[in-house]
């Protein structure tokens, strides 16, 4: 049995129950590994200070792994991908590891699955903020995935309850022909639904954070996961 590390922000919503709908789609991946999961406390309120929030949320990772210390973890999967997105502004270098256990996170995972499609025409979504989200486009064309649109809805609060159906419209809308992929970011933003959906009825490619961080932990630790193709084309690599 292989123990998986999972760290979540206390205001995440979203990661557990996307997290459990991947596994329940093919109960065999419960045989093979266990997750354990920790949330990492803060004490800034995102809505009034998001920046402070996701720093906060960063730093305090290391406390949120301590609860897991005695378990014998072979990889961490930190959730929250505009944390970051902060930490590379402020130009600071993310450790790939946690006490020395392998750690993977929402951006590498989003660049990786990216890089492995070779779209040529993407279209990005996020709740981010204009500038979190210029952060964002800008990390993916520094690894040359050819962002067409950013769309950036610009939620500040209850952004994991927000209506699937515009998050459809919004792609939608902006959606181009010869789009081949579609990538959506944040771990506290609702996506499997989307992916489904737009992969069956316009056949376009999704990837988004809680989806890709969920496959590159289980080709990290080996687990196949090809049962899982109703999540994401991704889940075919």
């Amino acid at each position: 049995m292989k123990h998986i590390g999972v760290l979540i922000p206390d205001t995440n919503t979203i990661v557990e129950q996307e997290l459990i709908k991947m596994i329940t789609e093919d109960m065999s991946i419960l045989t093979k590994v266990s997750f354990h999961f920790s949330r990492i406390k803060t004490n800034t309120n995102y809505a009034k200070d998001g920046v402070t929030f996701l720093r906060e949320v960063y730093n305090k990772k290391e406390e949120a792994f301590k609860l897991l210390k005695f378990i014998p973890l072979e990889v961490i999967g930190f959730f929250c991908t505009s944390a970051i997105i902060l930490q590379k502004v402020d130009n600071k270098i993310v450790p790939e590891t946690i006490n020395n256990i392998p750690c993977i996170e929402p951006l590498y995972s989003l660049m990786t699955a990216c890089k492995i499609i070779k779209p040529k025409k993407v279209l990005l979504l996020s709740p981010y903020n204009q500038k979190m989200a210029s952060f964002l486009e800008n990390s993916f064309k520094e690894k040359n995935i050819p962002i067409y649109r950013n769309i950036f809805l610009n939620l500040n609060i209850d952004i994991d309850k927000y209506d699937l159906e515009q998050t459809k419209k919004q792609i939608i809308t902006n959606l181009e022909s010869n789009t081949d992929l579609i990538v959506i970011s944040c771990t506290n933003f609702r996506t499997l639904e989307i992916i489904s959906f737009f992969e069956s009825k316009f056949g376009i490619p999704v990837i988004s954070s809680n989806q890709s961080l969920f496959w590159a932990i289980c080709k990290k630790v080996n687990i196949k996961c090809d049962k899982l193709k109703k999540y994401g084309t991704i889940f075919k690599f």
